[in-house]
């Protein structure tokens, strides 16, 4: 929602950034889901929505070609450095980044 998202960006607090979240410093492949949402993950070529069940059938969804984006990530020693903030100390580390988030704290826990 773009009024949601020019509020956010008046205050001081939010800064948007054209990357996301990673395990790696380069481009991911993101897959869309049936439900407009997009992950790292591939489905089942072939997988029942339960969701979609009328009593005597349900939808089959056909996986087997799924719309890919590619995405810009980072590292979060990446970020930190680029931000400088090096010196800080993450207390709090809330993430959502579609799948990505045990292949971004695997490198953010190996570093």
């Amino acid at each position: 929602d773009d009024t949601l998202v020019q509020s956010l960006r008046a205050m001081g607090n939010y800064h948007f950034h054209p990357y996301g979240a990673g395990g790696i410093d380069g481009n991911i492949q993101l897959l869309e889901y049936d439900w407009e949402q997009v992950s790292v993950l591939r489905l089942p070529r072939m997988m029942v929505n339960a969701s979609d069940c009328d009593g005597s059938s349900c939808r089959i969804v056909n996986y087997d070609i799924q719309q890919t984006f590619k995405l810009p990530v980072k590292t979060l020693p990446t970020i930190m450095q680029e931000l400088n903030h090096t010196s800080r100390e993450i207390t709090i580390l809330k993430l959502d980044v579609e799948g990505s988030e045990y292949a971004f704290l695997e490198q953010v826990l190996d570093s």
